[in-house]
C-alpha cells in the first residue's frame, strides 16, 4: 500500500472509487457535483491543494481504493473533499494515514484552518472527524446538495 499525489491518468481509477463509495450510501458520482475531479490539477494543483490516492499495489499493479483531497478557500483556509476508501480496505488504518498525509500537506501549505462537510449517510466518518477534533458548523459553510454537516478544525 502507498499514498501519492494524484498523476495524470488517474482520473477514470478516482471516479471509479468515487461512484463506487457513493452508491454504497444510496449516492453516485455527479458530473457537475464532482466536476473537480475531471480536471484536478486545475481545481487543486494549480491553487495550493493537492489530491491524494491511496494505492494498493500488491497485485502487480496500481489500483486506487482511496482519496482525499485539499483545496484552498483562502489563503490560511482550506477545504477536505473526496476523503473515500473502498470498503475492504477500512478500519485497518488507511484512512488515518490518507489524513495524517493530507494535514502534513496542509501544515506545510501554512493553512491554519481546515473545512469540511459530509453527508449524514457516511457515520463511521462522522465519529472519524469528530475523534479528530473537528467542531461541527452551526451554520452551513458553503451550499453543497449533498452536504448535511459542516466540520471546522483549527489547527494550533
Amino acid at each position: 500500500m502507498a499514498i501519492r499525489p494524484y498523476q495524470p491518468g488517474d482520473e477514470a481509477n478516482i471516479i471509479a472509487l468515487n461512484d463506487t463509495v457513493l452508491k454504497e450510501f444510496g449516492m453516485a458520482f455527479d458530473k457537475i457535483l464532482d466536476r473537480d475531479i475531471l480536471d484536478i490539477p486545475q481545481y487543486y494543483t494549480k491553487r495550493n491543494g493537492q489530491y491524494f490516492v491511496l494505492v494498493d499495489d500488491s497485485q502487480g499493479g496500481e489500483l486506487i481504493v482511496g482519496s482525499i483531497a485539499v483545496s484552498k478557500i483562502s489563503n490560511k483556509v482550506c477545504k477536505l473533499r473526496h476523503f473515500y476508501i473502498l470498503n475492504e480496505y477500512r478500519k485497518r488504518g488507511f484512512g488515518k494515514q490518507l489524513y495524517e498525509k493530507a494535514v502534513g500537506f496542509i501544515r506545510a501549505a501554512g493553512y491554519n484552518e481546515i473545512w469540511l462537510s459530509t453527508a449524514r449517510q457516511f457515520e463511521d466518518a462522522i465519529r472519524f472527524y469528530e475523534h479528530a477534533g473537528f467542531q461541527r458548523s452551526l451554520k452551513p459553510l458553503w451550499h453543497y446538495r449533498r452536504a448535511g454537516i459542516f466540520y471546522i478544525l483549527k489547527l494550533v
